[in-house]
């Protein structure tokens, strides 16, 4: 009996102990794992921390780059909108020079048109003053040829002076005849400076 009792005294002292190492088994691991879940927490929360920062570093330096790559981009145009300015401006000019070289081309070309068309008129003016003096000189010739034909016996001063008329006509018409010829030749130098003209 007295055994039993001693037994279960030091059963209970050992299941005392037991329990109270338990019990700070227990509290110390329950410490551990606060610390370890706070350090964890902090880890955690400076982690998270270093990540704002770093985001808000890359996003002041991606803005930054932005801003530079916008302004590389914004001189780039304006540099090729001056270009393009100056070139179109270069452009009007040769296009302005050219018209105003057209321009006085087609006034030149319609002054020569005047000019030729005055002397074609000129050239048939003459011609046709050519032509009606060699048909009155032709004409007056037969007349003369038919009065001698009808006078066949006149006197010597009469068949002189009747001569003297005939070598008039022939003048005449010789003098027409060159005329017509000179005529001819100021055409056809008219029409060598016509052709001239519209080559040119």
């Amino acid at each position: 009996m007295g055994l039993d009792v001693g037994y279960l005294i030091n059963f209970v002292i050992t299941l005392v102990v037991t329990g109270a190492v338990f019990a700070y088994w227990l509290a110390n691991r329950k410490r551990i794992a606060a610390e370890t879940i706070g350090r964890a927490d902090e880890q955690a929360l400076r982690t998270l921390k270093d990540a704002e920062r770093d985001a808000e570093n890359r996003k002041k330096e991606a803005l930054l780059e932005a801003k530079e790559k916008a302004h590389e981009v914004r001189t780039e145009a304006e540099r090729v909108a001056r270009e393009k300015s100056q070139q179109l401006a270069d452009l009007e000019q040769q296009l302005s020079r050219r018209e105003q070289s057209l321009a006085d081309k087609l006034a030149s070309a319609d002054r020569k048109d005047k000019d030729l068309q005055g002397r074609l008129q000129g050239v048939a003016d003459k011609e046709k003053a050519a032509a009606t003096a060699a048909a009155k000189y032709e004409q007056m010739v037969a007349s003369q040829q038919h009065e001698l034909e009808r006078l066949s016996g006149l006197t010597t001063e009469e068949a002189k002076h009747l001569l003297l008329q005939h070598i008039e006509a022939d003048a005449r018409r010789d003098a027409a005849n060159l005329v017509k010829r000179l005529d001819a030749e100021a055409r056809e130098q008219a029409g060598a400076k016509a052709r001239q003209y519209i080559t040119e």
